[in-house]
């Protein structure tokens, strides 16, 4: 990378760093539950997120990611077991139910990536069954995994 390509991200870098809402016009927001929403999907529609793996776990550092940079993790691990995961996402959706709000999908999309969670094919397989389609937004950089 030559010297000028250099200075421009590193500029690029300061600017980000120092002014986030270039980035991104939503707010940082560290889901401190399993699962939370609905939230507006412009794909998905009204979407109910899951959030089964702690922030800053990720295989790459962006520096556009709204929750900031962080070092790089490639161990796949446990965080929450399977039927926790299961048993807060169908506790929200009984609570949607019941205000009325429509659910078109349930997502995992967590404050890390989600195939570093070694039961993310365990828990996907159980909120299948709750009737709502699931999508996982992903990286996938470790796909080459028997997720």
């Amino acid at each position: 990378m030559g010297g000028k390509s250099r200075t421009s991200l590193a500029l690029a870098r300061r600017v980000c760093q120092q002014n986030p809402s270039i980035i991104s016009a939503r707010p940082i927001l560290l889901m401190n539950e399993i699962a939370f929403g609905p939230v507006p999907s412009r794909r998905l529609g009204n979407s109910s997120g899951v959030n089964h793996v702690p922030a800053k776990n990720c295989t790459y550092s962006c520096l556009y990611c709204r929750l900031g940079t962080a070092p790089t993790r490639f161990g796949r691990t446990t965080f929450y077991e399977p039927s926790k995961v299961y048993e807060e996402v169908k506790k929200r959706l009984e609570e949607l139910t019941a205000r009325g709000e429509k659910v078109d999908y349930i997502t995992f999309v967590p404050d890390g990536e989600p195939t570093l969670d070694l039961n993310l094919g365990k828990e996907v397989e159980l909120v299948k069954g709750l009737g709502v389609p699931v999508a996982v937004i992903t990286n996938s950089s470790l796909l080459f995994y028997n997720i």
